[in-house]
């Protein structure tokens, strides 16, 4: 174990629910395995479980999530002034007085610490945004993660729901931390050459590395008999990704030996569109939130799993889900756009890969490539190499590299 002193700065990591606070998390217990003495700084909001767990590897420092001042109550009243200075600051009053409080941290404590690893957990982007308090000489190495393209106006279609000029500050404030890192991470190839569509990123300082995800060992899992084949779909179904022209073609098949099953919170125009399928025969819609654990019990369960992307022309995500996936070793039927980092990755002659809206090839894999040995050996050879390259080991083996 080396000696070195590293400070995570996260966003948010509450009670590890989310998937960014699950993979930021797992980094960080990661990385504090292999080096002594790592610290993390983050919001009040951490569940007292996470303190306790993280006590074996270091300190945990945390600054307040509701942390609105007097004189910002009387301000936010009035909408059109609030809009103004937020628009002037690149952030609400909430991430405004949060970037102060971490800059505040480290002015105090940075000399204690040999490398800052950034880490955000949602649209904030509050620890990257306080490094510019920092003075070069004072820091050895800056290593800065970015899960997500940032702000809101960034994201590629249908995602992107505010006009670009109201967010220049959101920009340029995070240009400053593109430039103060010495190095810069990004999950996956398609989100870095995303980003380069707004910011200047010199590419010397840049890595692709996956996320960190927890696995877990198939004998943790209570296995259960079925003569059925299991399709299952996990995690969050948002509004771009509506699953309604897959059951309606599954449907159509009125086929017997076939279950779909979903877990998970859906969006409610989605869930309109899709809740006639509920008591559907052999369709099963769980409308909630599961633990994480169970959903990776769940999983094992399946026999193959369901990834839905939006339907966009272009996609640069990298999918917690889609790890936690390639890690069950089970084969995965894809809906992806064909510029996405999911397609990149297990290549355009992967079997079980379409778009979702191409009812031909949908059909095609429902009715004949779901039941052919020779389409998931292919599909299982693909997902084995990316299972080494998500792999824990692999994953540290990058880091090792940045933080020597």
């Amino acid at each position: 174990m080396k000696n070195k002193k590293i400070l995570f700065i996260i966003e948010e990591l509450g009670d590890i629910r989310t998937s960014g606070a699950i993979v930021n998390y797992n980094l960080c217990k990661l990385i504090a395995q292999r080096y002594s003495g790592a610290d993390i700084l983050t919001l009040d909001s951490i569940s007292e479980r996470i303190k306790k767990d993280w006590n074996k590897y270091g300190n945990l420092f945390t600054h307040p999530k509701e942390n609105i001042k007097s004189y910002q109550k009387v301000l936010i009243y009035f909408g059109k002034v609030k809009a103004v200075i937020y628009t002037l600051l690149g952030n609400d009053f909430y991430h405004f007085n949060r970037i102060k409080n971490i800059k505040k941290f480290l002015k105090a404590n940075v000399n204690n610490y040999n490398e800052l690893i950034l880490m955000s957990g949602g649209l904030g982007f509050t620890p990257h945004q306080a490094i510019k308090c920092l003075k070069r000489k004072n820091i050895q190495k800056i290593t800065s993660l970015y899960h997500d393209p940032y702000p809101i106006s960034a994201y590629p279609e249908p995602y992107n729901s505010v006009k670009r000029w109201k967010e220049y500050f959101k920009y340029s404030n995070l240009q400053k931390s593109l430039d103060y890192s010495h190095n810069i991470v990004f999950p996956s190839q398609r989100l870095y050459t995303w980003y380069l569509n707004d910011y200047k990123i010199d590419k010397h300082k840049v890595r692709i590395i996956p996320h960190a995800v927890e696995q877990v060992t198939e004998n943790n899992f209570f296995k259960q008999k079925s003569d059925k084949i299991c399709i299952t779909h996990t995690g969050t179904l948002l509004k771009p990704r509506n699953p309604k022209l897959f059951l309606e073609i599954f449907s159509e098949l009125n086929v017997n030996n076939i279950s779909v099953n979903f877990y998970g919170s859906i969006n409610s125009n989605v869930y309109s569109d899709i809740k006639k399928f509920k008591n559907a025969k052999n369709i099963k819609i769980v409308k909630e939130r599961i633990p994480y654990q169970k959903s990776l019990n769940i999983l094992e369960n399946s026999d193959y799993l369901l990834l839905i992307e939006s339907n966009g022309n272009e996609n640069p995500f990298l999918p917690t889900k889609f790890v936690d996936y390639i890690n069950s070793g089970k084969p995965i039927i894809i809906l992806s756009p064909k510029k996405s980092e999911v397609s990149r990755l297990v290549g355009e002659n992967y079997p079980f890969l379409t778009e979702q809206d191409n009812k031909l090839e949908i059909r095609n894999i429902l009715s004949n490539k779901i039941n052919n040995i020779s389409e998931i050996n292919k599909a299982k050879d693909v997902l084995k190499k990316l299972k080494a390259y998500f792999s824990s080991d692999s994953i540290l083996e990058s880091y090792k590299s940045i933080l020597k």
